[in-house]
């Protein structure tokens, strides 16, 4: 009894012994392919996660379609536009005013140097229209310059072109003929001319009127010239006494 019972405990202990040996062998084997199929499997690249310097990804950009620059033309040269005929323009009036004048003009008669026999008098207020402007007459080839559709002009200085007496507006305020020997015929005539020579005095003397018809000279002609098809307009005037 004893001895069968010793027998079963030596074949437990070797079927124990055996499954130990099979468990072990597994693992073995596990390791081994595990091992295996580790030093077999292909490597992978390493990912680089920024680029290396100077090893910069080409890219590629399509060009626009350029549109060739036309050939460069030489610049023609300006035809210049004929000169205007000045001869044929006159006086440029530019202001009218009006203006007055008093005059008194004294006619005796003598013997001797002492003893008057007739005194003729008259004593006038004239009123005159005085037109101011330029003489275009006076205008020489070698005051325009014209280049092209640009002119030059040198203008003579604003003068007196026209003094008009006004007779609804001038008045005589005193006049006495003698009943003898007068000298009274021609007074009249005496005194208007005298008046127009002082309105044509005072005018020229008159800057302030003078300047003014240069300005508006100047604007008038402007724009004449802009009507020739002109452009680049420049106009000046001489110098005083020139």
């Amino acid at each position: 009894m004893t001895e069968n019972n010793n027998n079963q405990s030596i074949s437990i202990n070797l079927s124990q012994t055996q499954i130990l040996s099979v468990i072990i062998a597994a693992v073995i084997l596990g390791g081994l392919g595990i091992f295996y199929w580790w030093i077999t499997k292909p490597s992978q690249p390493e990912q680089i996660t920024e680029d290396w310097p100077g090893e910069i990804s080409p890219t590629f950009t399509p060009l626009a379609s350029v549109t060739p620059f036309p050939t460069p033309s030489s610049t023609p040269t300006p035809t210049p536009l004929p000169p205007p005929k000045w001869g044929e323009l006159g006086y440029l009036t530019s202001i009218e005013y009006t203006d007055q004048t008093v005059v008194e003009i004294n006619r005796k008669r003598s013997v001797g140097g002492i003893i008057n026999l007739t005194q003729d008098r008259i004593l006038l207020m004239a009123v005159g229209e005085i037109q101011v402007g330029i003489d275009l007459t006076k205008i020489q080839d070698t005051d325009v310059t014209i280049n092209g559709k640009n002119l030059h002009v040198v203008l003579p200085r604003a003068t007196i072109t026209s003094v008009e007496l006004l007779p609804n507006q001038s008045k005589v305020f005193d006049q006495k003929q003698s009943l003898f020997f007068s000298q009274y015929e021609g007074i009249e005539i005496e005194a208007l001319d005298k008046a127009k020579e002082q309105l044509t005095t005072q005018a020229e003397q008159n800057q302030n009127m003078i300047g003014l018809a240069e300005k508006i000279a100047r604007l008038q002609l402007e724009e004449f010239l802009r009507q020739l098809d002109f452009e680049q307009i420049e106009i000046t005037f001489k110098n005083k006494g020139l």
